[in-house]
């Protein structure tokens, strides 16, 4: 249940990196595809997306419809079809402009036609919506690498590697190259083989690896490099390209792959090659007849031995949602889980996660609670908790949480913060705004930065020391312009105003605030 979060720095440089579109609305005409240009069998699938897609576009409109153009989108992409990917994607993101999943697809149709500045711009565009992809991270950072603009490319690959203890083969080549750029050979050297170590068949890979040895004057193992070059080059670990990968297989492979799995008892990954088929032919009856059969039966292949979903193939639906984007499905999953083993922890803390990613706070905290009351040491689920209810605006609830959070782990400077924050800007007594005083001077003292100078000017306004509070605030506000965060958090200058006017903050953090957004897990397995 382990979560990622990327480093502050990585919303400094997403802000810095130009919007693409934000504020277009317009939707545009997709051209037809090149269909001359494919095989029978490829003509035919894309034909019969397209056509479903029109036959269902006159009774959606909104989001909907700007999902509609994302899946038809992705027809188009795998099969090369450009110009109509793009202009799909484009309506998605306009319509659906709050998923992450649509900027990331444009920007891979732009980086397959080589326009790398528009592909920057569209990774960053989707990394401010979902900071927690990493295959999102390492393409934006291989691209400013191509653009030169290594210092950023850099702490970005850093972030990606340091984010979790997957392999990141493709991040670490690109440190690789930097390193080989900047002439720190022993460096590039270390990188490259920590790369090739993640993925042997990245052979390519030995040929800057020679190339590093040769100039440390190590002649013997660059020869040895050089004799092993390939053309195999990192790949990506990325669900979102393996969902677009499926869209080049007919509806069919799936299903079989389906079966074969049921008939193994991997109910779960049974379940996401139906729905890999429902996605590629959404009028599959086989698909739906599957998908079906899976939720409301326990019915499986002749000869093969039944067994009924669990709450673990439940949960791993949910986690596989989840992590592609779908907030929706995966709640349905987490529910479905919950319904069959309500004492299953990490399906109410998955689901509450999900929730906060909705902004439906209360029912985030509600599910957090539930998890805290079935694992009761467990300081951050009472964290978790603490914050639902705070960004609910409840604010009895969120202290009850966050001081069972502080009784678990003390030493946890972010519930101390947020406790702090909450005495600010709750109705409490004179007694406990000067505790959130004294914990934010501590916490300021400990780690002088811009989250714990805010969080003091906050408190200090609360106690109405609205002098003190602004020079504070002014200081947050400078270490923001000196990490390009400013304009990612509109409360800063915000709050600055209001202290100026004698007035204390309103909000702990707005609700848009990455705080408030658990990151998405990883898909497992």
């Amino acid at each position: 249940m382990t979560q990622r979060f990327f480093p502050l720095w990585l919303l400094a440089l997403l802000m810095a990196l130009p919007a693409h579109g934000q504020d277009d609305v317009s939707i545009v005409e997709v051209p037809p595809a090149r269909l001359e240009a494919l095989d029978d069998n490829a003509r035919a699938m894309l034909q019969r997306a397209a056509d479903y897609f029109e036959r269902q576009r006159g009774g959606l409109s909104g989001r909907e419809l700007g999902i509609g153009y994302g899946r038809v989108g992705l027809h188009y992409l795998a099969h090369g079809q450009y110009a109509s990917a793009e202009a799909a994607f484009a309506n998605a993101a306009s319509l659906d402009s709050e998923n992450f999943r649509w900027p990331y697809y444009l920007g891979l149709t732009q980086e397959a036609q080589g326009n790398r500045d528009q592909a920057i711009a569209l990774f960053g565009r989707s990394l401010r919506l979902n900071a927690d992809n990493p295959a999102a991270a390492t393409r934006l950072g291989l691209a400013l690498i191509d653009a030169g603009r290594g210092a950023s490319a850099g702490s970005l690959l850093e972030g990606v590697i340091a984010s979790d203890n997957r392999p990141h083969a493709a991040a670490e080549a690109g440190l690789g190259r930097l390193a080989l750029e900047r002439g720190d050979y022993r460096e590039a050297v270390a990188r490259y083989q920590k790369a090739l170590s993640q993925q042997a068949g990245a052979d390519a890979l030995h040929g800057v690896l020679s190339q590093a040895y040769a100039k440390l004057g190590e002649t013997e193992a660059a020869r040895h490099h050089a004799s092993k070059v390939g053309a195999g080059l990192p790949v990506i670990q990325d669900p979102l390209v393996a969902l677009l990968d499926a869209h080049r297989q007919p509806s069919s492979r799936f299903i079989e792959l389906g079966d074969q799995a049921r008939q193994r008892g991997q109910i779960a990954q049974a379940a996401v090659f139906y729905d890999f088929a429902a996605a590629v032919n959404p009028e599959d009856p086989d698909a739906g007849e599957r998908i079906a059969g899976l939720k409301n039966s326990a019915s499986v292949s002749a000869g093969a031995v039944k067994a009924a979903p669990t709450s673990a193939d439940f949960f791993e639906r949910g986690v596989y949602f989840a992590a592609t984007g779908d907030d929706d499905s995966a709640i349905r999953e987490y529910e479905a889980s919950i319904e069959l083993d309500p004492n299953d922890v990490a399906a109410h803390l998955f689901l509450g996660n999900a929730r906060m990613r909705q902004q439906a706070f209360a029912q985030a905290a509600q599910q957090y609670g539930l998890a805290a009351a079935r694992d009761d040491k467990n300081a951050e689920i009472r964290y978790r908790e603490g914050m639902a209810w705070m960004a609910a605006a409840t604010c009895e609830r969120a202290e009850t949480a966050l001081l069972a959070a502080y009784e678990l782990e003390p030493t946890a400077l972010r519930v101390v913060q947020a406790i702090a924050r909450l005495y600010a800007t709750c109705p409490v007594d004179d007694e406990k705004r000067r505790q959130a005083l004294k914990y934010a001077q501590l916490l300021y003292n400990a780690q002088p930065a811009l989250e714990t100078a805010a969080t003091l000017a906050m408190v200090l306004a609360a106690n109405g020391q609205f002098e003190d509070a602004a020079d504070y605030q002014r200081q947050a506000i400078f270490e923001a312009l000196k990490s390009g965060r400013a304009q990612s958090d509109p409360s800063l200058g915000a709050n600055l105003e209001r202290y100026v006017n004698g007035q204390p903050s309103e909000r702990a953090w707005p609700l848009d605030h990455p705080i408030f957004r658990p990151a998405r897990p990883q898909p497992r397995g």
